[in-house]
């Protein structure tokens, strides 16, 4: 089943469906979705559309020499990635992405009062918490995975970074980390 988007709905009907309903969003340290994002946007094998859209014009603008090949096979490093998120001129450019916006800006916590923000790193307790305390855990039955993104697997793309990237990328996502408890230590990186 699909929901509609809060940002299509007229005024007084998501004024009315935010005051009534139990409002919670789920939220990810900003590097793991970053990381997650990449792989599976534009990593390989990635999403052909991803890679068509963003992937030969990060290599075309952050890329030097690129080959023409380079280019057709639409898959920019990592580096180049990070590049591209924290270049202020793309924000202006493309569309955001809601794979690798900035929470607040898609969630907007200063606007919406959420009645619980759901960690991603404590999802399965989460969500058990949210099940019970609205008497649910009978009714509705929660499919837990496990998270994908493993610090081992950050710090292996983190590491592909020189310092002043991860700077800019603790910059460009400072808000996230600060709104949703999230610690940045450039140590952890390095």
């Amino acid at each position: 089943m699909k929901f509609p988007s809060l940002y299509k709905l007229d005024d007084d009907v998501r004024e009315r469906k935010l005051n009534s309903y139990f409002v919670f969003a789920v939220v990810r340290h900003p590097f793991e979705r970053l990381v997650s994002g990449y792989n599976d946007k534009l990593g390989d094998p990635g999403e052909k559309y991803f890679q068509r859209t963003y992937g030969t014009r990060i290599i075309e603008e952050y890329r030097r020499g690129a080959t023409p090949k380079e280019i057709k096979t639409a898959k920019p490093t990592f580096s180049e990635y990070v590049e591209f998120l924290t270049n202020p001129k793309t924000m202006k450019t493309y569309k955001i992405d809601s794979h690798w916006a900035q929470y607040y800006k898609i969630i907007h916590p200063c606007f919406i009062k959420y009645d619980y923000i759901v960690r991603f790193e404590h999802i399965k307790e989460d969500t058990q918490y949210i099940l019970d305390s609205r008497n649910l855990s009978n009714i509705v039955k929660f499919t837990y995975k496990d998270p994908v993104t493993s610090s081992e697997k950050l710090n292996k793309f983190m590491r592909q970074l020189i310092i002043s990237q991860i700077y800019k990328l603790y910059d460009s996502y400072k808000f996230d980390f600060e709104l949703f408890g999230y610690d940045f230590d450039i140590h952890n990186y390095i």
